[in-house]
């Protein structure tokens, strides 16, 4: 009885295992998404700042040093 509450439980650790990580690789997924977006619209907002239109004009996020006149740190 003992060996087979053991399989039970070594079973129901691994499906909990199983689908922790399948949601785990979905955020991870949705993710790298975002980050990939956010960059796109870092670099957009770093060459309207070279061409010399205030970053004001842009839409605010923050996340681009440059394009808010901040430079490197």
């Amino acid at each position: 009885m003992y060996a087979v509450a053991q399989r039970a439980r070594r079973l129901y650790d691994e499906a909990i295992f199983e689908a922790a990580d399948g949601a785990a690789q979905s955020i991870g997924r949705q993710w790298m998404r975002s980050v990939g977006s956010g960059q796109a619209l870092n670099g957009r907002l770093a060459r309207t700042a070279k061409r010399g239109i205030p970053a004001s004009e842009e839409a605010p996020t923050g996340t681009d040093r440059e394009a808010w006149g901040l430079g490197k740190r």
